[in-house]
């Protein structure tokens, strides 16, 4: 139990940290940020199956939700 919660957690500051390095996601409250994060979390690791724009809306969610999972997948593939 204590391995996984360790992992998720790993996985909570991975997409926390991308997310703040994306421009139209920093402008989302703090508040919503953390429950985005928390989703795609959830949502990688099989727990939940959702659309997440119910957390945060950009302006181009095509291009942004793209970016945040190439770079999601980047930073995986080197671990």
């Amino acid at each position: 139990m204590g391995e996984h919660r360790c992992n998720f957690q790993m996985l909570f500051r991975l997409v926390t940290e991308e997310l703040s390095k994306i421009p139209a996601l920093r402008k989302t409250p703090r508040t919503k940020q953390c429950q985005f994060s928390m989703d795609v979390c959830l949502i990688a690791c099989g727990v939940r199956c959702a659309y997440l724009v119910d957390a945060v809306t950009p302006l181009d969610p095509v291009h942004t939700f793209s970016s945040l999972l190439q770079n999601l997948r980047d930073k995986v593939c080197s671990l």
